[in-house]
């Protein structure tokens, strides 16, 4: 099954009825699958929804034979493996010689915090803290210069320090950028009766920043902020309309030409794909390429103007 070993187990016992090998099988796959959504779509598609639809090895897709060939390559079914492998081992351990009421609740739970885990390796992995949320150490001296130089602010500014350590790692981030619209909001909370402004925010961002130089040091501050926000999380996708060539039109009026060379050929009797290679060689003096499924059904679509005006139809 794409590499995984069923663990050999035997028959387990749950509050409700036996789960044999198979059945955990799935229960883990769907738990390891349905947990780890967010994450897929961050670390291997771009922030966008995986194509998978369904949990491989789970009750949908018991053989594995619905994954989409980009989750296999991109790193969806790795990941799941060692989902499935660490709920398994939780779920033996807990169910040897005892019982779960709802084994599928503590699957995901497993899940998830072998998510974290496997986040935290990875960082640490790169030379990044495992825990960057943690207020000891470096981060402690830092807290305490805000809370001696923000007056009443001092406690948000605490808070906000903490968020800027760990938003790099989290699931949302988009590299480069911090998120200015949730710190507003989190501000918000903290000042229910002030006017929060984004400025604002901006300007307690670099308040904090300067004052973790001036305490840790331009080192620490590169290393444990500016570091991670730049080379962790997702990139941006250009808009398709910056991503197009200036001269997009030129392509456009090729388009066209070959449309009109292709439907006069179809009209003096020519047969489809004899249009189609006289009409790309007036149009580009180039012989044409051998078509291909995409090129077959462009042609079929200009078929339907072809029989619309009475021309004669074949594609042969």
């Amino acid at each position: 099954m794409n590499g995984f070993k069923l663990i050999s187990m035997g028959e387990i016992t749950t509050g409700n009825s036996n789960l044999g090998p198979h059945d955990l099988l799935q229960l883990a796959a769907e738990a390891g699958w349905n947990a780890s959504r967010e994450d897929r779509g961050t670390k291997f598609h771009n922030r966008g929804t995986c194509y998978t639809r369904e949990a491989p090895y789970g009750p949908q897709d018991p053989h594995g034979r619905g994954l989409h060939e980009v989750c296999r390559g991109a790193g969806c079914l790795d990941l799941l493996h060692e989902l499935v492998a660490a709920i398994l081992l939780k779920l033996m351990a807990k169910l040897d010689g005892g019982t779960v009421a709802d084994p599928g609740a503590y699957a995901y739970r497993v899940a998830r915090t072998a998510l974290v885990e496997l986040s935290r390796s990875a960082r640490t992995a790169a030379g990044y803290p495992a825990k960057p949320g943690r207020d000891d150490g470096v981060p402690a001296r830092v807290n305490v210069a805000l809370l001696d130089a923000a007056g009443h602010r001092g406690p948000w500014l605490v808070v906000l320090f903490r968020i800027l350590r760990a938003y790099p790692f989290s699931p949302n981030h988009v590299a480069g950028r911090w998120p200015i619209d949730g710190l507003l909001q989190e501000r918000e909370k903290h000042f229910p009766d002030e006017g929060s402004t984004t400025s604002m925010v901006r300007r307690e961002v670099a308040m904090v920043i300067q004052v973790a130089k001036q305490v840790a040091g331009q080192d620490w501050v590169y290393s444990n902020l500016t570091l991670p926000l730049l080379s962790n999380g997702g990139g941006q996708t250009l808009p398709e309309n910056l991503c197009r060539p200036e001269d997009d039109h030129i392509e456009q009026l090729l388009a066209a030409m070959f449309k009109d060379a292709y439907l006069r050929l179809r009209r003096c009797g020519h047969v489809a794909l004899d249009a189609y290679r006289v009409a790309t060689v007036e149009v580009t003096g180039r012989p044409a390429p051998k078509p291909t499924p995409q090129i077959l059904t462009a042609l079929r679509e200009l078929e339907d103007e072809v029989s619309s005006r009475g021309y004669l139809l074949a594609i042969a």
